[in-house]
């Protein structure tokens, strides 16, 4: 996580909004300084109320029920979608 984080934070013109993840409980929380938002399920609500320019997904989350479908419809509405390889997949040589 520290080196994908490094290499994100490294690129002035990104900001992370927010993360969407996959154990609803889970938001309200933050992960340094980022909050978790909400679950897939709330994907596309997240994406109206935020309005990001483009959102990064990892490639883990396209086997979650519904996410590809609502990342469909997420780049119908205009937004840019992103999918990212894992963090361990970064790291690796």
């Amino acid at each position: 996580m520290k080196r994908f984080r490094s290499s994100v934070t490294s690129r002035a013109a990104h900001h992370a909004i927010g993360l969407v993840v996959d154990v609803v409980e889970e938001a309200g929380l933050s992960v340094h300084g980022i909050p978790l938002l909400g679950g897939y399920d709330r994907l596309e609500t997240i994406v109206a109320s935020r309005a990001p320019d483009a959102v990064l997904v990892a490639a883990s989350a396209l086997a979650t029920p519904g996410v590809r479908d609502a990342l469909g419809r997420v780049r119908q509405g205009g937004r840019a979608v992103h999918v990212m390889p894992e963090a361990r997949v970064l790291g690796a040589r």
